[in-house]
């Protein structure tokens, strides 16, 4: 642990003291909490032991337990304001033999803090002093940087709570802390710290709102204002300095706070007080509490033995060698774990980059064998389809006659019978003769003549899909020789266009297409490229709503943003047809998997995903079955 996250395990028996005194026993409160298991039994008798130190996430986790165990609203100060009662902090017994009050004790806190906590520091602003017949101080508290003063909510009451208990051991009353200036920000510790309430806190038109946790109706809690300094009393000694105590203004020049002008309290918890100011510099605490009366200082003015000055600097030489010894132990102890995790973190990247080789290796071996594949299997195919194409167009051109075979077929039957017609006429052979035993043939004939050319115009127009998907395959193969284009491409120009080149197949289906976002995308690219991956995608989703049977509008919408997490763009092509199955979801980019057999080659996406990468860009596609799909494209700038 790093020396700034450490917390005493004075902090930590305080809470167990006090849960045991309700509850009668910690119930499972230490359960899954780590310890040293080489110098403890059970984690009871380490966090018992005051002298050790524990990592601030361990104390945030058995705090916040506690309380929920309890089930007491403001058990975070309460717990803190117990330590003097039950004597929980065990260093306690001596303050009433060494200090002849409470003054004395809020001299030392400063000190104090620093064996509780490596978290934060307390100054004091203005010195213990006694005024109307009560003792008075100011403390301020600064986080130290590297620490979330919000993760560390339970913390702040916590020490409040140890404040105000400590007249207690010379039998006062508690001493009254006010708060009037905390670090918090008020939308970070309400949402954050208290988001099962869903306040929804928001600072409008320099208004702090919440959502009333039982109306759910908008509240204004608070406003902002202007923090002003104030010059640091140094009537006891203190060197003068401008500070922050509470003082604001409307206006002005100062840090901008937010200012309270209700009190928070959830569920009975007493958050913050009217007044407070948040998002200060710091954190102020006021503490005042009675003055010990002469008859009850003369027990501490006649002491024998030691002095309370050698004491005093007895216990904190105790403190401090300590607090040396656990520093060293802490230190050697991170060292030890900073190496196995050093050495951890070194075979996780060695195995993580191993797989990451291996993926690619498999992907590189994948392509490889599927360019061999496509790419031979393409030219194959292309030479026979041709040769077919070419043998097959001597029935259309029949003779280099211009004419189909069929059709001479057909015109030859017209012909035959304009003969049998002059034979007739001329040899005078009856028609019913003719009619019977030469017409049922020319009828054969000519239907046969007529189904031939069917065929010939269906077998043309497979012969050329075939050719058409050969291409495709084989530019498919090609695609590892692509080169990124270098041209400025405006995305949403394209993307518009598309609206006006399927216009009709769009109406016909009943599409609604729309763009929105941004105005102008430019990235440097091949514009053939983009518009072979935006084409394919919104193809893809033109024929999914074709396909659809839901009564409802059909909509394919574009929209274009930036992507400020990778410095690019997305564009979302969404639409609102029948969806993919989470099944098929994984397939979807595969070569030559589709949903369209009969039409579709099942290259399309794979050919996107390919362009996409080519460009150092990403895919991502949702989808639900019945609601509909959307592909996000995320490309670079790159000009």
């Amino acid at each position: 642990m790093s020396r700034k996250d450490c917390v005493s395990n004075r902090n930590t028996k305080i809470v167990l003291t006090y849960l045991r005194s309700i509850l009668g026993d910690l119930g499972n409160l230490l359960e899954g909490i780590d310890y040293p298991l080489d110098r403890y039994p059970d984690a009871e008798s380490y966090y018992l032991n005051e002298d050790e130190w524990d990592t601030l996430e361990n104390y945030r986790t058995i705090y916040h337990k506690a309380k929920e165990l309890v089930g007491d609203p403001n058990f975070f100060f309460n717990c803190g304001a117990s330590s003097a009662s039950y004597q929980s902090w065990g260093s306690f017994k001596y303050f009433k033999r060494i200090m002849a009050g409470p003054k004395a004790l809020y001299e030392r806190v400063p000190t104090f803090n620093r064996n509780f906590n490596d978290t934060k520091e307390f100054d004091i602003i203005v010195k213990p002093h006694e005024e109307n017949g009560r003792i008075k101080t100011t403390y301020r508290i600064k986080f130290h940087e590297d620490i979330d003063p919000h993760s560390d909510y339970c913390s702040d009451p916590h020490i409040r709570g140890i404040v105000a208990s400590a007249p207690e051991v010379w039998g006062l009353d508690r001493a009254a802390v006010t708060q009037p200036l905390v670090e918090y920000d008020p939308l970070i510790l309400l949402n954050r710290e208290f988001d099962r309430f869903n306040l929804d806190a928001r600072i409008m038109s320099g208004k702090l709102l919440i959502t009333d946790p039982q109306s759910r109706e908008p509240k204004v809690i608070g406003r902002e204002v202007f923090l002003v300094p104030e010059t640091r009393p140094n009537k006891y000694g203190d060197p003068s300095e401008e500070v922050f105590l509470g003082k604001y203004s409307e206006t002005g020049e100062g840090p901008k706070a937010v200012m309270l002008t209700k009190d928070i309290v959830l569920d009975g918890e007493e958050v913050a007080k009217k007044g407070t100011l948040f998002k200060a510099p710091y954190f102020i605490i006021n503490v005042e509490c009675d003055v010990l009366t002469l008859r009850q200082k003369a027990p501490y003015l006649f002491r024998f033995g030691m002095t309370k000055k050698e004491v005093f600097d007895g216990l904190m030489h105790s403190f401090t060698q300590t607090r040396i010894a656990v520093k060293v132990r802490n230190e050697a102890l991170e060292q030890i774990q900073k190496y196995a995790t050093d050495l951890e973190g070194m075979v996780e990247q060695r195995t993580k980059d191993l797989r990451e080789t291996q993926t690619r290796l498999i992907e590189a071996e994948k392509r490889t064998l599927e360019h061999r594949i496509t790419g031979g299997f393409a030219h194959e195919m292309r030479n026979a389809l041709a040769g077919a194409q070419l043998e097959f167009k001597t029935t259309l051109n029949y003779k280099d006659q211009g004419t189909s075979s069929a059709q001479i077929l057909k015109d030859s039957v017209t012909g035959l019978l304009k003969n049998i017609s002059l034979i007739h006429e001329k040899y005078k052979v009856p028609r019913e003769e003719i009619a019977t035993l030469v017409l049922p043939e020319l009828k054969i004939i000519a239907e046969i003549a007529d189904h031939l050319s069917h065929v010939h115009s269906g077998v043309s127009s497979d012969l050329n899909r075939a050719l058409s998907i050969t291409t495709q395959i084989r530019e498919y193969s090609r695609m590892s020789e692509f080169r990124p284009g270098d041209a400025e491409v405006d995305m949403v120009a394209m993307l518009k266009g598309y609206g006006e080149r399927y216009k009709q197949d769009f109406e016909r289906i009943g599409i609604k297409y729309s763009v929105s976002g941004l105005e102008k995308a430019i990235v440097k690219a091949d514009d053939i490229h983009m518009n072979s991956i935006f084409s394919n995608l919104i193809l893809n989703a033109k024929d999914a709503l074709e396909e659809s049977a839901y009564d409802r509008q059909k909509e394919i919408g574009i929209t274009v943003d930036k992507d400020m997490a990778h410095e690019g763009f997305v564009v979302n092509v969404s639409d609102n047809g029948p969806g993919i199955s989470e099944k098929n979801l994984n397939e979807i980019f595969e070569p030559f998997y589709s949903t369209k057999p009969t039409t579709g080659t099942g290259l399309g996406l794979g050919v996107v995903k390919r362009l996409i990468r080519l460009y150092d860009g990403r895919i991502e596609v949702k989808s639900k079955p019945g609601t509909g799909t959307k592909f996000s494209v995320m490309l670079p700038y790159n000009v």
